[in-house]
């Protein structure tokens, strides 16, 4: 049995469209053989990967995987993942449980986190006190302020020139 994080959208609709519950055991298997599987991370952060957290309100559950497991680490989104064939729900994170999560994270997994979970404006200007490249991006998702980047660039011209 494997325990991580799992991303829902909101109601813990799964990607196949499936609603589930606290507690209860969902399985992806028919016999003997893997229809699909269930994805979930050891890190909350690589979750947002698997729904648009920006875009619409989602749950974050913490939840137990079992049967078939495949991990897998995939190199361009930097994310590790497991694939599961059983899962079951423990508990649904509130949002003060997600944001203390991410309080903790390193700068380079807050990045990962903040480009991919809806923040307030209170909550944004919170995160940009946890780095460089943390408030950077989020000029760029959230506020949209391209120049950031582009003052940036242009710095990195003018030395090099």
């Amino acid at each position: 049995m494997i325990r991580g994080y799992k991303a829902y959208r909101k109601g813990l609709i799964t990607e196949f469209g499936e609603r589930h519950e606290v507690g209860h055991i969902y399985s992806t298997l028919d016999g003997f053989y893997l229809k699909k599987a269930y994805s979930i991370c050891p890190r909350l952060e690589d979750t947002l990967r698997f729904c648009d957290g920006l875009n619409e309100e989602i749950d974050i559950a913490i939840v137990e995987g079992f049967g078939f497991i495949h991990e897998d680490y995939d190199d361009y989104y930097e994310t590790f993942s497991i694939f599961v064939s059983n899962i079951r729900v423990s508990k649904v994170l509130t949002r003060e449980e997600i944001l203390d999560y991410a309080s903790r994270l390193s700068e380079l997994q807050l990045c990962k986190f903040v480009a991919g979970y809806r923040l307030t404006e209170n909550e944004i200007n919170f995160f940009k006190t946890k780095g460089e490249k943390v408030r950077e991006l989020l000029d760029f998702l959230r506020l949209r302020n391209q120049g950031t980047y582009v003052k940036r660039l242009n710095a990195r011209r003018t030395k090099n020139s």
